[in-house]
């Protein structure tokens, strides 16, 4: 089992990116020596666990447990705000909290044309990964994936394109070690 939590500013578009991931939602499993917490936007795809957790929660000491136990976590954060100073806060947090675990930055509401992952070029223990696109204060992530604007579903709901979730699911398989390289859609 593989654990990946998902947080980013409120609004971002976390809740979003987990309701539009394709795959038949299974059963969630916390990870081992966590404490009990309420998990709303929880579930299974195959041996990959997602959890949310937003960014207010995400810098209280309540939920250290649940950042250290992930194997990756993917912050969302809107392409329109990226230096945002919520998600530089959270960004320095989560380098504090897990320095050590892969993470992925999804630019969400990415302009038209902007669809392809960009990854890192050197290792982290050699340097700093610089990601074009990408303000200095969010630089450390593994791979950049933009996401463009989807389909509205009513005033508090949307759903991401397909293509550019399935991007995203390769794209943390990749970072985990669970593919070789991108599915194709079916």
């Amino acid at each position: 089992m593989k654990y990946v939590m998902v947080t980013g500013p409120m609004g971002g578009g976390k809740s979003t990116l987990l309701r539009s991931l394709p795959g038949p939602r299974e059963r969630f499993v916390p990870p081992p020596d966590v404490p009990d917490m309420m998990q709303e936007n929880a579930f299974a795809l195959g041996a990959v666990h997602f959890y949310e957790i937003d960014e207010p929660t995400a810098r209280g000491a309540v939920w250290r447990p649940w950042l250290a136990a992930a194997d990756a976590i993917v912050m969302v954060v809107d392409a329109h705000a990226p230096d945002a100073v919520e998600a530089q806060r959270l960004w320095a947090r989560l380098a504090e909290v897990a320095p050590d675990t892969l993470r992925l930055l999804v630019l969400n509401r990415a302009p038209a044309g902007d669809d392809e992952p960009r990854r890192d070029s050197a290792p982290r223990q050699d340097s700093v990964p610089r990601l074009s696109g990408v303000p200095a204060p969010l630089q450390g992530a593994e791979a950049v994936v933009p996401v463009r604007f989807g389909r509205v579903l009513n005033e508090e709901r949307a759903e991401a394109p397909a293509g550019d979730m399935q991007a995203v699911l390769d794209e943390v398989r990749r970072l985990l070690g669970l593919s070789d390289g991108p599915r194709k859609m079916g």
